[in-house]
């Protein structure tokens, strides 16, 4: 609240009016925008990260900024000084907006179950508690864990990508004989799922369903994703005749990808998933959840028998190794301009990720923290294994040149 009220006097105070919002999600910050017409948005939020940290998120319309296109000015320019203070005097109008039943009526609209659904839902006690009436209009049985907001977020942290954080949900799915769990992050742009047996479905094999259904209705589409993707996602798109395009790690950058192509779909490993057609092209973790809901409601088994069906490979979780911010990027470039000289596949897009003769490695430098990021992928364990260790020591004799070890 603090951080609002301070904004919204700094805003007032320049001529700019504002609409407030109140306490939600940012994926209705960004419909708000669009809907109501509205050139700009700013959310206050840290996401899933422990309660001690916050923020503002930038967008507009449905598109929140990135580092090239806003966020880099913004910090330069503080950074820098090079602004002017200004004393507070409201010359424009601030007005409270309620915009969540005009939300509930546009992401409702076409969604139907084919059959009645039990669905538990981990709001993690972030911004999306409002959903469970959501799914109830659905046609849902809901039963809700956590809805109550509350920034000390008290029984988890809100992150549906951490194993940890799913264990509650995994055990009332099982208890109650749900259908499907869902869990939300903290401010609900992504989302995670739970198959009927209690078993976590990762992101790339809930993305293979959602491109399953979409390729259905548009056929010959592009399919944006990032480089942490499986190779998996690239077969079943190209398998289905869809168009893969792979995109660089960050929201913003698939969203901008996804606006850009018309493509009716991306999605990404962390549970972030856009739909550009039938829907706004934002990360909404309650519309994805929705669609999730008809699809599960559609299918002659379970969502378990499904998942079993999907094509898998073995992959690694991303791995982090601590590396200066002033070295992480020349790390990469120089990793990069080695494996080339060896005549090897690489996508360069986004870090260096190695295509190689069963399965792939990546190493990318972090936008957000000192680090680098690492993931591998193959058709089997031992070969895995092999990827992994064969990438690590040529990233090794790279560190060595900057004195970083990979113990960090």
């Amino acid at each position: 609240p603090v951080l609002q009220a301070a904004l919204t006097a700094g805003l007032t105070a320049v001529g700019c009016p504002v609409a407030d919002l109140g306490l939600t999600a940012t994926p209705i910050t960004y419909f708000a925008s669009i809907h109501y017409g509205i050139k700009g948005g700013v959310i206050v939020t840290a996401s899933h990260n422990p309660p001690q940290y916050n923020g503002f998120k930038l967008c507009r319309g449905g598109v929140s900024y990135s580092y090239e296109t806003g966020v880099g000015e913004v910090e330069r320019r503080i950074s820098e000084g090079n602004f002017r203070l200004q004393g507070w005097k409201q010359t424009a109008e601030a007005r409270k907006l309620e915009a969540l039943p005009d939300y509930e009526e546009t992401v409702l609209k076409g969604r139907r179950l084919e059959k009645p659904l039990k669905i538990v839902l981990d709001f993690g006690n972030g911004s999306c508690g409002f959903a469970g009436k959501i799914f109830e209009k659905l046609g849902c049985q809901v039963k809700m864990l956590y809805a109550e907001p509350d920034g000390r977020f008290p029984n988890h942290i809100p992150n549906p990508l951490l194993e940890e954080t799913l264990k509650d949900l995994r055990k009332v799915v099982v208890e109650w004989g749900a259908d499907l769990g869902v869990a939300f992050d903290g401010d609900g742009d992504r989302v995670g799922f739970v198959d009927d047996r209690g078993r976590i479905v990762q992101g790339d094999l809930a993305f293979i369903l959602y491109i399953r259904e979409v390729l259905g209705r548009y056929p010959s589409s592009k399919i944006i994703f990032n480089v942490l993707s499986s190779r998996a996602v690239v077969e079943e798109v190209k398998g289905l005749g869809g168009k893969p395009l792979m995109v660089r790690v960050g929201h913003s950058y698939i969203h901008e990808a996804l606006l850009e192509e018309g493509a009716p779909l991306a999605g990404e490993l962390s549970g972030h998933f856009y739909f550009g057609r039938e829907y706004y092209g934002y990360d909404d973790a309650v519309y994805a959840a929705l669609r999730m809901a008809e699809i599960v409601s559609k299918a002659e088994g379970k969502l378990s028998e499904l998942v079993d069906k999907l094509p898998k490979h073995i992959s690694s979780p991303e791995i982090r190794i601590k590396c200066p911010d002033k070295v992480k990027f020349k790390v990469v470039e120089i990793l990069k301009d080695r494996l080339e000289t060896r005549g090897l596949k690489l996508v360069t897009i986004d870090g260096v990720r190695v295509e190689v003769e069963g399965g792939w490695g990546l190493v990318r430098a972090s936008n957000t923290e000192p680090a680098l990021v690492l993931r591998f992928e193959a058709s089997t364990r031992k070969r895995l294994e092999e990827i992994r260790d064969w990438l690590l020591a040529e990233l090794n004799k790279t560190l060595k040149e900057f004195d970083v070890s990979l113990d960090g």
